[in-house]
């Protein structure tokens, strides 16, 4: 038994009337209630998983003369279907097709892909979980053809969007002129052999991520570099769109703070209270604190009001669509660090939630270090994907249009600097030494 993930069902027979649908896992005449969906339009119509037997006993008979004339499944592709019908009684024809295609591409396969990308989830564990069930599915290769050609640019399309709209308000605001920005870096793995590493600054008045920059280690003397490469890039950025940075607040990246004496004078850095804080636990202990002249030189500059949490909870979000435990090309995960930002931006001002009395929400936790202690937290309201809607929709078009072009300038792939060996000597040589 197969299952089917039905996307669109149209009957084209050359009698209106004939149309019919599968809608609520009932069979009805087509027809418009007045909450339906637009069955042109692929982002509106509901999607349902059925059976192929289920659907194989809806062309049994033909709708013309009602004589038994079953249909043939004609070809599959992915989540596409088509199921042909012939009958040999009255001559009537028919083909139908699950779903409609988008320049030949199938919606449901696009889709399919787009939500994988766009929900920061895994291609490999998704695809596996449909195979599991029988169900038809794209291809891996499909999978990453659509990542590169459509949704790729549709996500860089939506955030320069975004980060144009969040500039242009700070603009209208004339908040431009004295800006106050937290910076931190993440890097894709721990340790100090990191492939990629990133840099976000944040404007922390409006509570808003407005750069993004991504460093692979090739293109820094080494891979601790490029924390700071990061942070100059940010800054370019905001130079370039005449943002004027009156403070920024970061961690002790004693890069940084050299790189920032040297070359923004102007500027008021100042460092987060609790990564001066976490610094500080082994040195209390060892009682070395005041010995230390570093430490109580940073302490001058502890920012009084605004710190980097809000980095932070980026980063978390960051975890979510791009797992330190997965690999991914350079531009796969700078779009999902992308991806996180938009989720960010878009959440960034949810509300405490309230009951159906009106009533302020919170809960009670219990962490682990406390002990059997408490914690009490608010609740927020549920969090909304209006930027998922905007990236579904640049993507159809881009694939309305048959865009096709890179979305990102990306940098030699670090194995460029050595020579290629051979892939049959290096076979044989391989082979040769496991057979002694």
């Amino acid at each position: 038994m197969f299952f089917k993930m039905l996307l669109h069902y149209h009957y084209a027979g050359s009698d209106p009337a004939i149309y019919c649908r599968l809608d609520h896992f009932t069979l009805c005449p087509f027809h418009r209630d007045s909450d339906n969906q637009d069955d042109n339009d692929p982002l509106r119509s509901k999607l349902l998983l059925v059976f192929m037997s289920s659907l194989m006993s809806l062309f049994t008979h033909c709708p013309m003369c009602k004589e038994n004339s079953p249909g043939r499944l004609r070809r599959t592709m992915g989540t596409f279907v088509e199921i042909d019908q012939n009958c040999k009684h009255c001559g009537f024809q028919r083909s139908w097709q699950n779903q409609p295609l988008i320049d030949k591409t199938p919606a449901g396969n696009l889709l399919l892909s787009a939500g994988i990308v766009f929900a920061g989830t895994s291609p490999t564990k998704v695809l596996r979980v449909l195979k599991s069930i029988n169900c038809y599915t794209i291809t891996t290769r499909t999978f990453l053809n659509h990542q590169k050609k459509f949704l790729q640019p549709a996500i860089k399309t939506v955030w320069t969007k975004n980060r144009n709209n969040i500039v242009q308000k700070l603009k209208e605001t004339n908040k431009h002129k004295e800006l106050v920005f937290g910076g931190d870096g993440r890097c894709d793995s721990p340790g100090h052999c990191a492939k990629y590493g990133s840099y976000t600054i944040q404007d922390l008045t409006i509570n808003k991520v407005l750069d993004v920059q991504f460093v692979q280690s090739n293109e820094v003397p080494s891979s601790v570099h490029m924390e700071n490469e990061g942070l100059v890039r940010c800054v370019q950025f905001l130079e370039s769109e005449n943002l004027v940075m009156k403070t920024i607040v970061t961690d002790r990246h004693t890069q940084i703070n050299k790189w920032l004496k040297e070359n923004q004078e102007h500027v008021d850095h100042r460092f987060d209270v609790w990564h001066l804080a976490k610094n500080s636990v082994p040195a209390l202990k060892l009682n070395k604190v005041v010995s230390q002249k570093a430490f109580v030189r940073d302490v001058k500059k502890m920012s009084p009001s605004q710190q980097t949490y809000g980095v932070e909870v980026y980063h978390s979000i960051v975890n979510q669509f791009a797992p330190k435990m997965y690999a991914y090309s350079y531009t796969g995960i700078y779009c999902r660090l992308i991806l996180a930002a938009l989720h960010y931006n878009e959440n960034s001002g949810r509300k405490h939630a309230k009951t159906s009395t009106g009533q302020l929400q919170y809960t009670v936790k219990f962490p682990k270090a406390k002990k059997g202690g408490h914690v009490v937290r608010r609740v927020n309201t549920a969090a909304t994907y209006e930027y998922v809607t905007e990236l579904l929709t640049e993507t159809l078009r881009l694939c309305e249009n048959n865009v096709d072009e890179e979305p990102f300038d990306v940098p030699d792939p670090l194995s460029s600097r050595w020579e290629k060996p051979d892939k049959r000597e290096a076979v044989a040589l391989f082979r040769s030494r496991f057979n002694h």
